[in-house]
């Protein structure tokens, strides 16, 4: 019974908390996000991949299509954290990096539910009570989850980047 009611806590709680989480991603699409050129060309970017050499790459409405622009055209830029340079001009094989990195987290999922199940069996021999090995197995798969979909979609940006530091077209004001 105990159990049960800490299952049904836990998913009531992920649900309220992605139900915040959506409603604070449409307040955050409301905001407008770009560069502004010294020309005074306003450009409104659905995506910022990042910094590589004197380039800022990103994408426009389809999130398909990838332009960059010199950093020296830039008089300013609003909601865009620029981020380290990636000196992926200057590295022998773009992307490889990044691709490893991305089947690792991809491998890692695996270890997910291993480690959930391992950390609470850890809890459950230091409880002194004991019994909290299944609702300490959910709560802790749900946390290592939602790290691991972190690193994933970090993984997976890294390797947009690449792509868009690839194929990118320069971006004329029209």
């Amino acid at each position: 019974m105990k159990s049960s009611i800490t299952l049904l806590f836990t998913l009531l709680s992920f649900s309220v908390l992605q139900s915040f989480a959506q409603a604070d991603s449409v307040n955050f699409l409301k905001k407008e996000k770009g560069f502004v050129t010294k020309d005074g060309c306003k450009i409104l970017v659905k995506q910022y991949y990042g910094l590589s050499e004197i380039r800022y790459y990103f994408a426009l409405e389809t999130g398909k299509n990838y332009f960059y622009i010199d950093t020296n055209n830039i008089a300013s830029y609003h909601n865009i954290k620029i981020g380290k340079n990636k000196k992926l001009a200057s590295s022998k094989h773009p992307g490889l990096k990044q691709k490893i990195w991305v089947g690792a987290v991809c491998f890692g999922v695996i270890f997910v539910p291993i480690g959930a199940a391992g950390s609470a069996f850890l809890l459950d021999e230091a409880s002194a009570h004991g019994g909290i090995f299944i609702p300490g197995f959910f709560i802790l798969d749900g946390v290592y989850g939602y790290v691991w979909l972190e690193v994933f979609q970090d993984a997976i940006f890294k390797v947009r980047l690449v792509k868009a530091f690839k194929t990118g077209k320069p971006f004329v004001c029209q």
